[in-house]
């Protein structure tokens, strides 16, 4: 990566990239295993530098993710109030709107003008409204409908015995490895 006088003096100093540590662990691995597991001094100190410049790439990372989390708490708090605010402007100006219409209604008024502004009245798309009760039997109809859904406890119980038998898994079936990424305290 090409580093760039843009880039505060926080992010150009930090060392070489995790991914570059990598490789050279990699490539220490491919002498040694070409040295039939001989560790040359050569070879002992680039092992000892590249630990030191991941132990040191590793508290970068941690410094950095723990300040990325307090930005994006904050960056979030922060557009849930500028939302709520939205929302409460939006039902203001919803309901100046409805005031509006309701005295023009009552007033029996299709138009009102202001200086600058007319507000008028228009017949807007009807709006279906259905009361159940009062609705006659014959636009009632019954109707069933069949879900497929999964036995849980069927499968389970299937699972834990195709395990413990160590035979297959139910088709369909199949485990991932999930990994997380756990951060503590080095002692």
């Amino acid at each position: 990566m090409a580093k760039s006088s843009a880039m505060p003096a926080t992010i150009r100093n930090t060392g070489p990239t995790l991914f570059a540590i990598a490789e050279d662990a990699m490539a220490i691995e491919r002498l040694i295993f070409e040295e039939c597991g001989e560790l040359s001094e050569t070879l002992e100190n680039w092992l000892a530098e590249v630990e030191t410049a991941l132990t040191k790439k590793a508290d970068s990372y941690e410094y950095a993710m723990k300040h990325f989390e307090a930005t994006e708490k904050m960056l979030k708090e922060r557009a849930k109030a500028i939302m709520a605010t939205a929302k409460t402007l939006e039902n203001a100006r919803e309901q100046m709107k409805g005031r509006i219409k309701d005295v023009m209604r009552m007033t029996n008024q299709s138009e009102i003008r202001g200086s600058q502004i007319v507000f008028k009245l228009t017949p807007g798309q009807r709006i279906r409204k259905i009361d159940e009760k009062l609705l006659p039997d014959v636009y009632k109809k019954e109707r069933q409908v069949t879900v497929k859904y999964i036995d849980e406890e069927l499968l389970q119980v299937d699972i834990d015995r195709a395990i413990e038998a160590k035979g297959d898994l139910p088709a369909g079936v199949t485990f991932e490895q999930v990994y997380a990424l756990r951060t503590g305290v080095a002692k």
